[in-house]
C-alpha cells in the first residue's frame, strides 16, 4: 500500500510506484529540481544529479546555506521530468504533454568518504556525457570544496502519460490537426571552450 502522502491523485491510472520506473526516469534525465522550505519560504534549486543504485546523489558547494540545510536533516523533495512528446487536441483544454516524471521525498545524508565522493563524481560525469569519467581526477582539496548527499529511493511517486489527446465533446475540426508529436533529444552543434583535438562523438540514444 502506497503512503497517502505519495499517492498520485490527478489521473491516478498514470501513477508508477516501482523502482524500475524510478531508475528509468532518473537515468534518462540530466537536470532535477530540489525543493525545501527555509525560514517559512519555499526554495527550489535546479541541479545535476546521478543515480547510484537505489539513491539519488546531489551536490552543492560546501559550507553554503543549501549544504547547511541538507546537513541539518531537513526534509526535501527532488523532481525530474522527461518530456517525451507534445499532445495537440482540437480543444486547447485537452492539449497536454507525454512525459515521465518522478518526485522523491526524504532526508539526504552526507557522503563524506573521499573514495565514495570520487566514485560518485565519476558517475556524474559519465551521466552527463558517457566517456567523461576520470578524465581530470579531482584532488583532495577539490573534493573537500563540494558537499555530496545521498537521497534514498524509498519515498517516491512517478507518473507517465502516453498516447493521443483526450477526446473532447466537440466534433473534430476539419482544418485543425490533432494528435501527438514524439520528441527526441539529440546533440546539435559543438562549441569548443578552447583549442581541443576534436569535438566529442555523439552518444546514442539520448
Amino acid at each position: 500500500m502506497v503512503d497517502e502522502r505519495l499517492q498520485v491523485r490527478g489521473y491516478p491510472q498514470r501513477a508508477r510506484y516501482d523502482l524500475e520506473f524510478a531508475a528509468q526516469v532518473l537515468d534518462a534525465g540530466r537536470m532535477g529540481h530540489l525543493a525545501m522550505t527555509r525560514d517559512g519560504y519555499p526554495h527550489l534549486v535546479p541541479m545535476m544529479y546521478v543515480r547510484i543504485e537505489d539513491s539519488v546523489h546531489i551536490h552543492c558547494r560546501a559550507k553554503t546555506p543549501l549544504a547547511t540545510d541538507l546537513e541539518s536533516g531537513t526534509r526535501i523533495a527532488f523532481a525530474v521530468t522527461i518530456v517525451d512528446g507534445i499532445v495537440l487536441a482540437n480543444e486547447v483544454r485537452f492539449h497536454s504533454m507525454n512525459y515521465r516524471s518522478l518526485v522523491v521525498h526524504g532526508i539526504a545524508t552526507p557522503v563524506a568518504d573521499e573514495s565514495a565522493k570520487r566514485s560518485s563524481f565519476n558517475a556524474l560525469a559519465a551521466h552527463v556525457w558517457p566517456g567523461r569519467a576520470g578524465l581530470t581526477p579531482a584532488t583532495t582539496e577539490q573534493l573537500a570544496s563540494v558537499a555530496l548527499f545521498s537521497l534514498p529511493l524509498v519515498e517516491f511517486s512517478g507518473k507517465q502519460r502516453t498516447g493521443p489527446p483526450l477526446a473532447g465533446i466537440t466534433p473534430p475540426l476539419p482544418d485543425v490537426w490533432a494528435g501527438h508529436v514524439d520528441l527526441e533529444e539529440i546533440p546539435a552543434e559543438f562549441h569548443s571552450a578552447h583549442e581541443s583535438p576534436a569535438a566529442p562523438e555523439p552518444i546514442w540514444p539520448f
